[in-house]
């Protein structure tokens, strides 16, 4: 494991390997009361980055709608919380991207 977060209203919880690979748990729902819902499987697993390249962070946004994940590959990639579908890759850059962060921005 690379990398981890977990949203802020507890519901997600992140993993990500160097081979590429993101695995979501849901900490309330797979914990049965126990707290330790990292002995159970997954809830999802996908490749976030393509085979050869390292998932190097992650980190999902303030409002648990989006998760950010960089890599080896020179992207970042914004992904839907809630289908697990790619938003959107940052591939512009030339070297390997290591971290991300949202931003919260004032509107008026």
């Amino acid at each position: 494991i690379q990398a981890v977060d977990i949203s802020e209203d507890s519901r997600t919880f992140v993993a990500v390997s160097n081979h590429g690979t993101t695995y979501i748990w849901d900490p309330i729902s797979q914990s049965a009361g126990t707290g330790d819902f990292l002995s159970e499987d997954p809830l999802l697993k996908f490749r976030a980055h393509p085979p050869g390249s390292y998932c190097l962070h992650a980190k999902i946004s303030p409002d648990c709608r989006s998760l950010c994940t960089t890599g080896s590959d020179g992207s970042a990639r914004l992904w839907d919380t809630t289908t697990w579908e790619l938003q959107q890759n940052l591939n512009a850059h030339t070297k390997w991207v290591w971290d991300g962060t949202f931003r919260l921005h004032a509107i008026g």
